[in-house]
Protein backbone atom coordinates (compact mmCIF):
# COMPACT_ATOMS: atom_id res chain seq x y z
CA UNK A 1 0.00 0.00 0.00
CA UNK A 2 1.05 3.47 -0.89
CA UNK A 3 0.84 4.45 2.64
CA UNK A 4 2.76 2.31 4.30
CA UNK A 5 5.75 3.33 1.78
CA UNK A 6 4.75 6.64 2.24
CA UNK A 7 5.37 5.88 6.26
CA UNK A 8 8.24 3.61 6.14
CA UNK A 9 9.96 7.23 3.85
CA UNK A 10 8.93 9.86 6.71
CA UNK A 11 10.02 7.69 9.65
CA UNK A 12 13.55 7.41 7.84
CA UNK A 13 13.62 11.15 7.56
CA UNK A 14 12.74 11.16 11.07
CA UNK A 15 15.89 8.89 11.73
CA UNK A 16 17.78 11.12 9.72
CA UNK A 17 16.83 13.92 12.29
CA UNK A 18 17.72 12.55 15.19
CA UNK A 19 21.36 11.23 14.04
CA UNK A 20 22.27 14.03 11.70
CA UNK A 21 25.34 14.66 14.03
CA UNK A 22 27.11 11.31 13.78
CA UNK A 23 27.89 11.79 10.07
CA UNK A 24 29.63 14.97 10.32
CA UNK A 25 31.08 14.08 14.02
CA UNK A 26 32.69 11.22 12.06
CA UNK A 27 33.88 13.16 9.29
CA UNK A 28 35.05 15.62 12.01
CA UNK A 29 36.59 13.18 14.13
CA UNK A 30 38.60 11.07 11.28
CA UNK A 31 39.97 14.48 9.98
CA UNK A 32 41.63 15.21 14.01
CA UNK A 33 42.74 11.86 14.16
CA UNK A 34 44.61 11.78 11.03
CA UNK A 35 46.02 15.12 12.06
CA UNK A 36 46.82 14.03 15.76
CA UNK A 37 48.85 10.91 13.83
CA UNK A 38 50.87 13.38 12.02
CA UNK A 39 51.69 15.11 15.28
CA UNK A 40 52.22 13.51 17.89
CA UNK A 41 55.50 12.77 17.61
CA UNK A 42 55.96 16.41 17.34
CA UNK A 43 54.31 17.41 20.40
CA UNK A 44 53.67 15.92 23.33
CA UNK A 45 51.18 18.41 24.78
CA UNK A 46 47.75 17.42 23.61
CA UNK A 47 46.88 20.82 23.17
CA UNK A 48 49.49 21.14 20.43
CA UNK A 49 48.80 17.67 18.66
CA UNK A 50 44.86 17.50 18.48
CA UNK A 51 44.81 14.75 21.00
CA UNK A 52 42.37 17.11 23.38
CA UNK A 53 39.86 18.08 20.60
CA UNK A 54 39.76 14.55 19.50
CA UNK A 55 38.96 13.95 22.70
CA UNK A 56 36.75 16.16 23.62
CA UNK A 57 34.80 15.39 20.06
CA UNK A 58 34.35 11.66 20.61
CA UNK A 59 32.61 12.79 24.20
CA UNK A 60 29.97 15.43 22.61
CA UNK A 61 26.97 13.04 22.97
CA UNK A 62 28.18 12.40 26.58
CA UNK A 63 28.74 15.76 27.72
CA UNK A 64 25.72 16.75 30.33
CA UNK A 65 25.45 20.01 29.05
CA UNK A 66 25.21 18.98 25.31
CA UNK A 67 23.10 16.25 26.28
CA UNK A 68 20.18 17.97 27.24
CA UNK A 69 19.86 19.64 23.68
CA UNK A 70 19.52 15.91 22.25
CA UNK A 71 16.82 15.45 24.73
CA UNK A 72 14.85 18.42 22.94
CA UNK A 73 15.77 16.92 19.26
CA UNK A 74 14.52 13.36 20.56
CA UNK A 75 10.84 15.10 22.47
CA UNK A 76 10.13 16.39 19.12
CA UNK A 77 11.49 13.09 16.98
CA UNK A 78 8.26 11.84 19.36
CA UNK A 79 6.00 14.34 18.23
CA UNK A 80 7.02 13.88 14.58
CA UNK A 81 6.66 10.31 14.95
CA UNK A 82 2.94 10.04 16.03
CA UNK A 83 2.31 12.70 13.28
CA UNK A 84 3.41 10.51 10.98
CA UNK A 85 1.69 7.55 11.99
CA UNK A 86 -1.76 9.70 12.41
CA UNK A 87 -0.98 10.19 8.44
CA UNK A 88 -0.47 6.70 7.92
CA UNK A 89 -3.07 5.60 9.75
CA UNK A 90 -5.47 8.20 8.14
CA UNK A 91 -4.40 7.20 4.36
CA UNK A 92 -4.86 3.42 5.71
CA UNK A 93 -8.56 4.33 6.18
CA UNK A 94 -9.21 6.33 3.12
CA UNK A 95 -7.80 3.29 0.83
CA UNK A 96 -9.52 0.53 2.59
CA UNK A 97 -12.73 2.25 2.92
CA UNK A 98 -12.62 2.82 -1.29
CA UNK A 99 -11.37 -0.76 -1.60
CA UNK A 100 -14.77 -1.56 0.80
CA UNK A 101 -17.09 0.53 -1.50
CA UNK A 102 -15.63 -1.33 -4.81
CA UNK A 103 -15.88 -5.00 -3.21
CA UNK A 104 -19.11 -7.33 -2.98
CA UNK A 105 -19.40 -6.56 0.83
CA UNK A 106 -19.02 -3.39 1.79
CA UNK A 107 -20.90 -4.30 5.10
CA UNK A 108 -21.57 -1.29 7.28
CA UNK A 109 -20.53 1.35 4.90
CA UNK A 110 -24.05 1.44 2.80
CA UNK A 111 -25.84 1.82 5.69
CA UNK A 112 -24.42 4.77 7.03
CA UNK A 113 -26.01 7.80 6.73
CA UNK A 114 -24.28 11.37 5.64
CA UNK A 115 -25.86 14.55 4.63
CA UNK A 116 -24.61 16.88 2.14
CA UNK A 117 -25.63 19.85 0.65
CA UNK A 118 -25.81 19.83 -3.43
CA UNK A 119 -22.89 22.46 -3.47
CA UNK A 120 -20.60 20.39 -1.31
CA UNK A 121 -21.28 17.60 -3.54
CA UNK A 122 -20.41 19.97 -6.26
CA UNK A 123 -17.19 20.92 -4.42
CA UNK A 124 -16.43 17.56 -4.43
CA UNK A 125 -17.19 16.95 -8.24
CA UNK A 126 -20.00 15.13 -7.89
CA UNK A 127 -17.35 11.98 -6.94
CA UNK A 128 -18.53 10.67 -3.48
CA UNK A 129 -17.28 7.30 -3.42
CA UNK A 130 -13.57 8.96 -3.71
CA UNK A 131 -14.40 11.40 -0.58
CA UNK A 132 -16.60 8.81 1.79
CA UNK A 133 -13.89 8.15 3.47
CA UNK A 134 -13.48 11.92 4.52
CA UNK A 135 -17.21 12.16 5.11
CA UNK A 136 -16.81 8.89 7.50
CA UNK A 137 -13.95 10.95 9.12
CA UNK A 138 -15.58 14.43 9.34
CA UNK A 139 -19.26 12.88 10.71
CA UNK A 140 -17.50 10.16 13.18
CA UNK A 141 -14.60 13.04 14.37
CA UNK A 142 -11.99 10.08 14.09
CA UNK A 143 -8.49 11.28 15.20
CA UNK A 144 -5.88 9.32 14.40
CA UNK A 145 -3.53 10.46 16.82
CA UNK A 146 -6.12 9.09 19.62
CA UNK A 147 -6.00 4.78 19.30
CA UNK A 148 -9.19 4.74 20.73
CA UNK A 149 -10.43 6.67 17.78
CA UNK A 150 -8.34 4.50 15.14
CA UNK A 151 -9.25 1.15 16.83
CA UNK A 152 -13.29 2.38 16.51
CA UNK A 153 -12.93 3.32 12.72
CA UNK A 154 -11.30 0.32 11.51
CA UNK A 155 -13.12 -1.83 13.41
CA UNK A 156 -16.78 -0.37 12.46
CA UNK A 157 -15.87 -0.05 8.71
CA UNK A 158 -13.15 -2.16 7.68
CA UNK A 159 -13.92 -4.77 9.94
CA UNK A 160 -10.14 -4.67 11.24
CA UNK A 161 -9.89 -5.05 15.04
CA UNK A 162 -5.86 -4.14 15.80
CA UNK A 163 -4.94 -6.48 18.62
CA UNK A 164 -4.34 -5.21 22.24
CA UNK A 165 -0.82 -5.87 22.88
CA UNK A 166 2.30 -4.26 23.66
CA UNK A 167 3.15 -2.54 20.56
CA UNK A 168 -0.10 -0.87 20.72
CA UNK A 169 0.29 0.10 24.32
CA UNK A 170 3.74 1.70 23.30
CA UNK A 171 2.27 3.09 20.65
CA UNK A 172 -0.09 4.85 22.85
CA UNK A 173 2.20 6.29 25.83
CA UNK A 174 3.94 7.76 22.40
CA UNK A 175 0.80 9.64 21.75
CA UNK A 176 0.26 10.35 25.43
CA UNK A 177 3.77 11.69 25.76
CA UNK A 178 3.70 13.24 22.44
CA UNK A 179 0.23 15.43 23.68
CA UNK A 180 2.60 16.27 26.54
CA UNK A 181 5.24 17.52 24.69
CA UNK A 182 3.16 19.56 22.30
CA UNK A 183 0.65 20.83 24.63
CA UNK A 184 1.91 20.95 28.40
CA UNK A 185 5.93 21.88 27.79
CA UNK A 186 6.51 18.25 28.15
CA UNK A 187 5.69 18.37 32.16
CA UNK A 188 3.82 15.34 32.85
CA UNK A 189 -0.14 15.80 34.01
CA UNK A 190 -2.30 13.85 36.09
CA UNK A 191 -4.21 13.48 32.94
CA UNK A 192 -1.96 12.06 30.88
CA UNK A 193 -1.11 9.42 33.91
CA UNK A 194 -4.41 8.54 34.01
CA UNK A 195 -4.48 8.61 29.65
CA UNK A 196 -1.84 5.76 29.93
CA UNK A 197 -3.14 3.94 33.09
CA UNK A 198 -4.63 0.97 31.26
CA UNK A 199 -1.88 0.86 28.44
CA UNK A 200 -0.06 -1.92 30.23
CA UNK A 201 1.93 -4.22 29.55
CA UNK A 202 4.14 -2.11 27.89
CA UNK A 203 8.00 -1.23 27.19
CA UNK A 204 7.94 2.47 26.74
CA UNK A 205 7.96 4.70 29.62
CA UNK A 206 5.89 2.10 32.06
CA UNK A 207 6.14 5.00 34.73
CA UNK A 208 4.97 7.92 34.38
CA UNK A 209 5.42 11.21 37.45
CA UNK A 210 3.31 13.90 37.51
CA UNK A 211 5.14 16.80 37.61
CA UNK A 212 8.37 15.28 35.92
CA UNK A 213 9.59 16.31 32.68
CA UNK A 214 9.43 14.08 29.55
CA UNK A 215 12.86 12.98 28.62
CA UNK A 216 12.91 10.63 25.69
CA UNK A 217 16.50 8.45 24.77
CA UNK A 218 17.89 7.80 21.09
CA UNK A 219 17.28 4.30 22.16
CA UNK A 220 13.55 4.93 23.46
CA UNK A 221 12.91 6.53 19.55
CA UNK A 222 14.47 3.46 17.54
CA UNK A 223 11.85 1.28 19.77
CA UNK A 224 8.78 3.59 18.75
CA UNK A 225 9.84 3.63 15.50
CA UNK A 226 9.76 -0.45 15.33
CA UNK A 227 6.30 -0.35 17.14
CA UNK A 228 5.09 1.79 14.65
CA UNK A 229 6.15 0.01 11.92
CA UNK A 230 5.03 -3.12 12.93
CA UNK A 231 1.64 -1.28 13.78
CA UNK A 232 0.87 0.21 10.82
CA UNK A 233 2.37 -3.34 8.57
CA UNK A 234 -0.03 -5.71 10.38
CA UNK A 235 -2.86 -3.32 10.14
CA UNK A 236 -1.97 -3.13 6.42
CA UNK A 237 -1.97 -7.11 5.97
CA UNK A 238 -5.25 -7.31 7.57
CA UNK A 239 -7.22 -5.23 5.57
CA UNK A 240 -5.29 -6.80 2.29
CA UNK A 241 -6.06 -10.07 3.70
CA UNK A 242 -9.46 -8.71 4.10
CA UNK A 243 -10.20 -10.31 7.29
CA UNK A 244 -10.22 -9.23 10.60
CA UNK A 245 -6.92 -9.71 13.00
CA UNK A 246 -7.12 -13.02 15.34
CA UNK A 247 -7.22 -10.70 18.19
CA UNK A 248 -10.89 -9.56 18.59
CA UNK A 249 -12.13 -7.67 21.43
CA UNK A 250 -15.74 -6.46 22.44
CA UNK A 251 -16.96 -2.93 22.28
CA UNK A 252 -16.44 -2.49 26.06
CA UNK A 253 -12.73 -3.33 25.31
CA UNK A 254 -12.34 -0.68 22.17
CA UNK A 255 -14.11 1.84 24.90
CA UNK A 256 -11.34 1.20 27.32
CA UNK A 257 -8.33 1.98 24.65
CA UNK A 258 -7.23 5.81 25.33
CA UNK A 259 -4.15 8.14 23.85
CA UNK A 260 -3.71 11.28 22.92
Amino acid sequence: MDALATFRRNISEVDRLVNFDKELLEIVTLQIEELHEQLKDRFGDERMNGGRALRIIRGIRDNETIRAKYVAIYNQAVVLLVSHLSSALGDLFRAAVLEKLQSADPGKLLEEEIKLTLGEMRERDWNLESAAADLLIAKHDFAFQDMASTVRAFKTFIGVMPARDATMNNIIAAQACRHVIVHAGGRISEKAVRQVSGAQPRTLKPLLNVDENIRFCAAEIEAIKADMLRFVEELAECILRGKASSAIHTDATVSSISGG
